[in-house]
């Protein structure tokens, strides 16, 4: 399964075949997540945790990580990196958005998403690692409504889109819902631009 293993932030990594390897949208999420207050009776839910990597640095700042990932390659990689870290304060499941955690609700929920559109051309080779669907938003657009009945009052949501998925109907999204909700971080790269918008509630449940 080991692909090879690279070092960030303290944190050692292994790639894994079939897995999301982290990259510029990856790294612009962490270091997000790094300037961000945390405490230690937090729990916190990532969604598509890939290799791990953002949930690895989670557990060392917060009291509890659900990490989650539709694609089993992903669940056993982010196993294998978390037990490589030491990391003993995280829980991993196979699961298709929030299907596995059932009416948990959480202080933080992360999700770097699949956000780019398919190419029509190549539809049938789609990628669900990458893949967004027609306009880029099949996934976004499930995970925002799964999202609102796992929130913890006061919570915090932290979710990465691109230019090419409309990441403004994500922010009326949340805005029409009673959050706070802006771009935090934004990167520019050849055809897109990634950008991490936070959404706060505002709402005691």
């Amino acid at each position: 399964m080991k692909m090879m293993v690279f070092e960030h932030r303290g944190m050692k990594i292994s790639f894994c075949d079939g897995v999301y390897e982290p990259s510029d949208d990856s790294f612009l999420l962490l270091d997000v997540l790094e300037k961000e207050t945390w405490s230690d009776t937090e729990s916190v839910l990532e969604i598509g945790c890939g290799t791990g990597i953002a949930s690895i640095f989670l557990c060392g700042n917060v009291k509890e990580v659900f990490s989650l990932d539709i694609n089993v390659r992903a669940v056993a990689c982010t196993k294998h990196n978390m037990a490589n870290n030491r990391v003993l304060n995280s829980h991993v499941f196979s699961s298709d958005l929030f299907s596995a955690i059932n009416s948990r609700k959480f202080d933080a929920i992360i999700f770097n998403t699949p956000y780019l559109p398919d190419d029509e051309d190549t539809e049938a080779f789609s990628d669900p690692i990458w893949s967004g669907g027609k306009d880029g938003r099949a996934v976004i657009d499930r995970f925002l409504k799964g999202a609102l009945n796992h929130i913890a009052a006061r919570g915090k949501i932290f979710i990465v889109e691109s230019s090419l998925s409309g990441y403004q109907k994500t922010l009326d999204f949340f805005k029409a819902r009673g959050f706070n909700a802006e771009v935090v971080a934004r990167k520019k790269i050849s055809f897109e631009e990634i950008v991490v918008i936070k959404a706060e509630s505002k709402i005691y449940k």
